[in-house]
């Protein structure tokens, strides 16, 4: 399943606070490290439940300069395929792939960043 977003770059209206660090990474792989802070369940669909990681440090590879990111929400069925432990406050530390997708529904109509775009990781590996 393809997650990236099919709209041309130059084509994108990003929502105001977009992670601008992850622009310049977009299709590259990096490593990422993050404790485990919320686990949120849907109301109503079960493959959209969510963990939410705090204190990230994403480091492309090879090695680049790590940077930190304050959070991210990640869908808890590519972390479980991972393997790893996923109980709160553990810490836990994967490879992904940087990817722009558009918002599309939830919350994002009430934000008024409906159809805008942002960038996140994708869970490849431990």
């Amino acid at each position: 399943m393809n997650y990236t977003t099919k709209i041309p770059v130059n084509e994108r209206i990003y929502c105001p606070e977009f992670r601008e660090v992850l622009q310049p990474l977009e299709g590259f792989v990096v490593e990422v490290s993050g404790r485990i802070k919320e686990f949120r369940e849907h109301p109503s669909k079960k493959h959209l439940q969510t963990i939410l990681l705090v204190n990230l440090i994403v480091t492309p590879i090879p090695l680049g300069e790590s940077f930190p990111l304050t959070h991210l929400w990640f869908l808890t069925k590519h972390l479980k395929k991972l393997k790893l432990n996923l109980s709160q406050n553990e810490r836990i530390r994967f490879t992904g792939i940087v990817y722009s997708y558009c918002r599309k529904g939830g919350k994002s109509e009430s934000r008024g960043i409906l159809n805008s775009h942002d960038f996140s990781i994708l869970p490849m590996s431990t």
